[in-house]
């Protein structure tokens, strides 16, 4: 899976070790790449501006989106198992 995060790459990568995640492949937005607009992912206003929502997408290799969940707070986990399902 892919792991998108507005983190530099090394963090993110120290996340995955640190969390025994061993199958992402991370990728950064930091360089101001356009997926968080594209997906509708990135926080255009308050204290987390610029930053990707937590949310999870599940896209087939047509680019066909599957399933996606947009949490309501940074602070909530997605529900992992819905996501698994759409796989």
């Amino acid at each position: 899976f892919l792991a998108v995060s507005a983190d530099l790459p090394f963090s993110a990568k120290r996340w995955c070790g640190a969390e025994g995640v061993d199958n992402a492949m991370t990728l950064s937005t930091f360089d101001n790449s356009s997926f968080g607009v594209d997906y509708g992912v990135k926080m255009v206003e308050g204290p987390f501006k610029g930053l990707m929502a937590r949310s999870v997408l599940v896209i087939d290799g047509d680019g066909q989106v599957l399933h996606s969940e947009l949490v309501p707070s940074v602070g909530q986990e997605p529900d992992y198992d819905a996501a698994m399902s759409a796989i």
